[in-house]
């Protein structure tokens, strides 16, 4: 249930992504493993994200949850841009996403690479490449342990946002 979506984003939209991580340095968090920037909910680019990354869990809804299990109502998590410097010691070593009560309500994972590097994620069982552009889904559970891998020769940038299991009070999306 590891899916790659290629071309998800184009190379204008992650170049743009890019330099809004890089024009925001002052609002970075520092997270040992990756510098951050989360957008905010004002963010301009909020809501265009939100529409793409539906379209694209719809469709890998449409192949992996063949009997509509996943719930009727979700929401998204703020999106994230992380780069990961080879100059520091910067790589997230293995894990899931979904590890404790704080992350629990998330239930499929967007990762998006904005820039191609040789550093890309690992999976018990696969190796997906960091190319511009490509969007990985997969379920963020323990079934799914995967590492992000240290770039070593320029830093590596993602994006990241998750589906989130929400009341029907809670839900800003319909399916």
């Amino acid at each position: 249930m590891i899916h790659v979506f290629e071309k998800a984003l184009s190379d204008e939209v992650c170049d743009i992504l890019i330099k809004k991580f890089e024009d925001h340095a002052k609002d970075h968090t520092d997270q040992e493993i990756f510098d951050q920037y989360e957008l905010t909910r004002d963010d301009e680019m909020q809501g265009s994200l939100q529409k793409h990354c539906s379209m694209l869990g719809t469709k890998y809804l449409d192949l992996y949850d063949k009997e509509r299990m996943t719930p009727k109502t979700r929401a998204f998590e703020n999106f994230r841009i992380k780069r990961y410097d080879p100059d520091k010691e910067h790589s997230f070593p293995w894990h899931i996403d979904a590890a404790n009560k704080e992350s629990c309500t998330r239930y499929l994972a967007f990762l998006f690479y904005l820039n191609d590097s040789e550093a890309g994620t690992n999976f018990k069982n696969a190796t997906v490449d960091a190319i511009k552009g490509n969007c990985l889904c997969f379920p963020p559970m323990w079934m799914f342990p995967h590492e992000g891998v240290k770039p070593k020769y320029k830093p590596k940038y993602i994006m990241s946002t998750y589906y989130h299991f929400v009341s029907r009070e809670e839900c800003d999306l319909k399916r």
